[in-house]
This record gives C-alpha cells, sequence and structure tokens, in this order.
C-alpha cells in the first residue's frame, strides 16, 4: 500500500487492516454504510472421506456458520 502513502491515492480496506499498516500520517477512514450488500458464497469439496484435517475443518465450520445463519434469519 505504498501508493496509498504518497497521499495522492485512495483504497478501500477494512479498518483495523489500515491500522496495522501503521502509516506515518493520520489516513481518514470514511465508513461504508449503504448500500447494505450481500453475496451468496459457495463452498465446494471433493466428495471423498477421509477429507484432509484441513479440508473438514474447513466444511465443519462452514455448516456451523450456515446453521447459526439460518437460526437467526
Amino acid at each position: 500500500f505504498s501508493h496509498i502513502r504518497t497521499g495522492k491515492w485512495s483504497s478501500i480496506m477494512p479498518l483495523n487492516l489500515s491500522e496495522t499498516f501503521g502509516f506515518s500520517e493520520p489516513i481518514r477512514a470514511i465508513p461504508i454504510v449503504e448500500p447494505d450488500a450481500s453475496h451468496t458464497v459457495g463452498l465446494v469439496a471433493t466428495p471423498r472421506e477421509p477429507h484432509t484435517p484441513l479440508v473438514s475443518a474447513l466444511l465443519d465450520e462452514a455448516m456451523a456458520l450456515a446453521d447459526d445463519f439460518r437460526a437467526h434469519h
């Protein structure tokens, strides 16, 4: 993000990420609150057993998040 440090460019990033860069000059953060957008994301894995530990953990977490989302919407 050296282009941002020049002061001539801008970027869109999470606020906490911008804080980790340690800019010497303060930067201006403008929250994006509209429009409220959402996107559908799919997860695809080969249907084989056993999955690698990483794939198993990812699928387990995705299922837990999906269950939580369905319970609250």
